[in-house]
């Protein structure tokens, strides 16, 4: 079975990426912007995007770019995103390959990637498109997640499977995208 991505099969899953939370991440600017990039790139791919608010009455709203690109919004108090039952309930069917971005690296995008996994779902972090508050909670998710078999990937990397082929009619908007 290939570990290359089909943008037939695949889900992007932004985690928690909230206005009260995100000036408490470390790099929260590249974080944001990558994850906004890899969003956009899913929406130009037909790409389904999902994304999760943490106790939103708590943690603010998603960053409205965010909540812009995404095709639907859960709201969970679980750290473990597959624990609210919303979550799968507007999942579409045959996209068992799944992008997860977002924060906290170390506790919601872990604990969901790893939930994922566990579940069977093919689940890829992309690497630049996750932060924490601190670098070595980050870094440490990262390997532990690498560990568990969940693959780590670019942004970049992600978009160029979906493509596949240079004479795809979207390359040169993806291009635009990713420059």
């Amino acid at each position: 079975v290939s570990m290359l991505l089909e943008k037939k099969r695949s889900l992007v899953l932004l985690v928690d990426l909230q206005l009260k939370l995100m000036p408490a991440i470390d790099n929260h600017i590249r974080v944001l912007d990558h994850t906004l990039r890899l969003a956009k790139l899913a929406n130009l791919m037909d790409v389904p995007v999902v994304a999760t608010e943490h106790c939103p009455d708590k943690i603010g709203a998603l960053e409205p770019d965010i909540e812009a690109n995404a095709d639907y919004t859960i709201q969970k108090t679980t750290f473990d995103a597959c624990r609210t039952e919303s979550l799968f309930a507007a999942w579409p069917q045959g996209h068992e390959q799944v992008i997860i971005a977002g924060v906290e690296a170390h506790i919601c995008v872990f604990q969901t990637a790893v939930s994922l996994a566990d579940r069977g779902y093919k689940v890829t972090v992309a690497v630049d498109a996750v932060g924490s508050r601190r670098t070595m909670d980050r870094d440490i998710a990262i390997a532990a997640m690498a560990r568990h078999g969940i693959r780590i990937a670019t942004v970049e990397q992600v978009v160029f499977e979906w493509l596949e082929d240079a004479e795809n009619p979207k390359f040169r908007d993806a291009l635009q995208l990713i420059k």
